[in-house]
């Protein structure tokens, strides 16, 4: 083990330094999410034929040393956000996202392209439904140090030292961004703030918001628990179990009023051998230090999201329902009601042919899972095939209409 350790040590020596991306702070403008157009730039309006609405995209880029690149590209990219603000004289709808280890914010990175698809369509749904007020899509997207190199041996290797940058990224460069999208959320109570983080990049996104999020589930006088915004999404999140055993506690110690928000809602495929074969291994090769002095290793080898005791839901997709291309004033409407009931713990919440709803092994505590602030879900691998198909157009659907319901309510409370 002594072996390994100092061989991994060696690895990210040689791996070094990573280039910033996107140093440009002009806007540029594309037609394609596949464009190579805009490489360089850290701000982007994605142009979408026959819409007036644009949505658009800033990008935030971090060191190996959890610190932003550039700290004059991200005052750059919040004061293009407010002055999109000003200008549309709309809501906005904030949608930040984290990316996974072996990824990045390069314009042919998969995510980033992906990742641009969706706020063009979440941007085509917000034209189409109504939810109240029209917003503007703006996306967030963070590139932080995940990616070592081509190589799969050395990208192997670099488990450990990934996915704990990973977490001082969070704490160090992340937390102080979302401090200041949480400020231009609040500028407007009608404005939205989603933060979403993918695998080693929901670790990202937890270690920035842990402390926020279990300080005020904690707090009987706060009136909405949220963690700098208003919903944190995560995707087949690469973090251990051991991680959520405190916010898990609190939250199950507290009765939440039936119109109660979401806080938190994490999503983890069945399919998904990365987590359920890979990430035991990971964790027993390179943290054994942890293993050896921990009372509970299986909290440290088993993902959050395929630990039973913090699983209480599953996404699933009805192959005799077709999937609509964008949500529909006539599919949101239907959808409404079984959300709100689905909130209170009174059956499933459907959305087109996607049914989300409470396992069997917790019917019989429903009651306590009115107004719940949690929502961890195990999906079905038709809707994530594998680890990184998280855009998939069928989640992606659902996510979509997720963000909607929740922020479709007349009003919040605890």
């Amino acid at each position: 083990m002594k072996n390994l350790v100092v061989l991994t040590f060696i690895v990210s020596m040689l791996v070094g330094c990573a280039a910033q991306f996107r140093p440009e702070k002009s806007t540029c403008v594309e037609d394609s999410p596949n464009s190579a157009l805009c490489g360089r730039a850290s701000f982007i309006e994605l142009k979408q034929p026959s819409q007036s609405a644009r949505a658009k995209i800033g990008f935030i880029e971090f060191t190996d040393s959890g610190k932003p690149y550039d700290p004059s590209v991200v005052d750059n990219v919040i004061e293009k956000i407010e002055a999109a603000s000003r200008t549309s004289k709309k809501n906005l709808l904030m949608v930040v996202f984290i990316h996974g280890w072996n990824h990045n914010a390069e314009q042919t990175d998969r995510n980033v392209m992906e990742f641009k698809r969706f706020l063009s369509d979440l941007q085509t749904d917000e034209t189409k439904i109504s939810v109240g007020r029209e917003r503007d899509v703006i996306g967030i997207y963070m590139g932080w140090q995940a990616k070592a190199t081509d190589s799969r041996i050395v990208q192997l290797l670099s488990y450990r030292a990934k996915k704990d940058l990973g977490l001082e990224t969070g704490l160090v460069g992340v937390r102080d961004v979302l401090e200041r999208l949480a400020s231009l959320r609040a500028g407007n109570q009608n404005n939205r703030l989603v933060l979403i983080g993918h695998s080693f990049g929901g670790g990202v996104l937890y270690s920035a918001v842990e402390g926020k999020l279990i300080a005020e589930l904690s707090d009987s006088d706060v009136v909405h628990q949220k963690a700098y915004g208003d919903l944190v999404i995560l995707m087949n999140p690469a973090i251990e179990a051991a991680r959520f055993v405190e916010l898990q506690r609190i939250a199950s110690s507290k009765i939440f009023l039936k119109c109660s928000s979401l806080a938190m809602a994490s999503f983890t495929s069945e399919a998904d051998t990365a987590l359920s074969e890979d990430f035991p291994i990971g964790m027993r090769l390179f943290y054994a230090d942890q293993l050896a002095s921990s009372t509970e290793p299986e909290l440290l080898t088993t993902p959050y999201g395929r630990y039973s005791k913090f699983s209480h839901y599953r996404l699933s997709i009805s192959k005799s329902i077709p999937l609509e291309a964008s949500l529909s004033n006539e599919s949101f409407a239907k959808a409404l009601p079984t959300w709100e009931n689905f909130r209170q713990a009174k059956g499933a919440f459907q959305i087109g042919p996607i049914m989300l709803k409470e396992t069997d092994s917790s019917i019989a505590e429903s009651r306590k899972f009115a107004g719940f602030p949690i929502l961890n879900t195990l999906v079905s691998g038709e809707l994530i095939p594998q680890h990184n198909e998280i855009w998939d157009p069928r989640f992606a659907y659902f996510v979509r209409g997720l963000v909607g319901m929740e922020f479709a309510k007349a009003r919040q409370c605890r």
